[in-house]
């Protein structure tokens, strides 16, 4: 379960900005938020962002991802001395331009819960820090931290809790974590229990671009077919969603030398796992019962592929309780179904386990409170030096939205914010 993730200095975010799932004080509208009796707080079952065109949305999506393939790849998938791919500070200002990108991170996993927080430069770690409220007390304890000392050029480390017991452990985790990866990846890949747990929870986290979603075909089709129960259920999804698809078939396609090189970039090690596959779904024809055959990447609608790809991230979030970040998931989704996924999340029924959807969209129709609360819906915007502000329609302080006002007239009016500014090319454009 996320509770917020914050993020300063990357991209076109300057000072710390946070994207909170914890629940305001208002009443719930119909089960849009999870009970934590353990910590005591209740959590967002999802969060829509929106925002015009360049105002920030899709890099609060980039700081996520990074963060998530960095706890997951750094130790393994790079050499010493080599830079941290993906360090992108605020470039605007000659101050920030030079300073470490940070991250912070608060989840639950296996009901303890964890802050993680990580600044780093695209030459090192700067800092590191773990803290962890595990059961039965759920009292705060700094697992790891490590500091960069800019005078020694060495790292200053401090081991507690259940690394420490085992002063050995603590040992070998210096001296393996490399400058340029985190003790997080590097805890997990040396079998450390009490890391792998951390490891794991950003390892179940989808993150993608839902435009760019055909590059996770190779790996969510691997997954598909290797998994009956998951097949049976993506194929029930496609029904329901009125494709008019009765079933799937796969057959294996050989991977070409080019796209050895994309699994790569997209899925690190994970690519020796994948196999390719051409996807083949079928209809009835009208007058018999035969089967009629379709290749999924070049006769389907872009919509119906997506939604193909998007099940699997769906239904696994569902069973397990994890998150998805998905940037412009409205993209080639008709806006009815989009808001069937939205309440999929929001049914008591459908989700038992804690999952939960962060999104960003241009799909106005959603914005209303019969749908979401204030603090689900956020906007990023630019502000005048060029920064990203992130803020949700609660957080609004002057004149905050009623709770049951008209959220989307309200919105393109200009009232909340985080719409285009036109200038006179298009300002005193009129259809005649």
């Amino acid at each position: 379960m996320l509770i917020e993730f914050r993020v300063e200095n990357y991209r076109s975010y300057r000072e710390e900005q946070m994207l909170s799932l914890v629940a305001g004080p208002e009443r719930d509208l119909g089960g849009l938020t999870f009970e934590d009796e353990q910590h005591k707080f209740r959590a967002l079952k999802s969060a829509a962002i929106y925002g015009p065109n360049a105002g920030g949305k899709s890099n609060l999506i980039h700081a996520i991802s990074l963060l998530a393939s960095l706890v997951r790849d750094s130790a393994k998938e790079s050499n010493s001395g080599e830079p941290i791919k993906g360090i992108s500070p605020f470039r605007l200002d000659r101050e920030f331009a030079q300073a470490p990108c940070a991250f912070t991170i608060d989840f639950i996993s296996k009901r303890t819960r964890y802050q993680y927080f990580v600044s780093l430069t695209a030459d090192r770690v700067m800092e590191e820090v773990l803290v962890a409220s595990p059961p039965p007390h759920f009292k705060q304890q700094r697992w790891v931290e490590r500091q960069y000392d800019e005078k020694t050029k060495n790292y200053e480390w401090t081991i507690r809790g259940p690394i420490g017991k085992k002063k050995v452990v603590g040992e070998l985790l210096k001296e393996t974590t490399r400058d340029n990866a985190l003790a997080i990846s590097t805890g997990a890949m040396l079998n450390i229990e009490a890391l792998k747990n951390v490891h794991e929870w950003f390892s179940k986290l989808w993150v993608f671009d839902t435009t760019r979603i055909m590059e996770w075909k190779p790996i969510i089709t691997s997954k598909i077919r290797n998994d009956k129960k998951l097949a049976a259920r993506i194929l029930a999804f496609m029904e329901d969603a009125g494709t008019g698809i009765t079933s799937f078939e796969f057959q294996d396609v050989e991977v070409t030398p080019e796209e050895v090189g994309l699994l790569k970039a997209a899925f690190g090690n994970e690519w020796r796992n994948v196999e390719k596959h051409k996807v083949l779904t079928s209809r009835l024809m009208n007058d018999s019962h035969e089967k009629v055959y379709f290749d999924l990447e070049h006769e389907e609608a872009g919509g119906t592929q997506k939604l193909f790809l998007f099940g699997a991230p769906v239904i696994d979030a569902l069973e397990h309780g994890a998150v998805i970040f998905a940037d412009e998931l409205d993209s080639s989704l008709h806006p009815n179904l989009l808001r069937k996924i939205v309440e999929i999340f929001h049914s008591e029924d459908a989700n038992k386990k804690g999952a939960q959807l962060v999104f960003t969209t241009h799909d106005t129709s959603m914005m209303t409170p019969k749908l979401f609360r204030r603090d689900q819906i956020y906007i990023a915007e630019r502000n005048r030096h060029g920064a990203t502000e992130l803020y949700s329609l609660y957080d609004i302080k002057e004149e905050r939205p009623r709770n049951n006002e008209a959220f989307e007239r309200n919105y393109l009016a200009g009232r909340y914010g985080g719409v285009p500014q036109f200038g006179p090319t298009f300002e005193d454009l009129e259809l005649k």
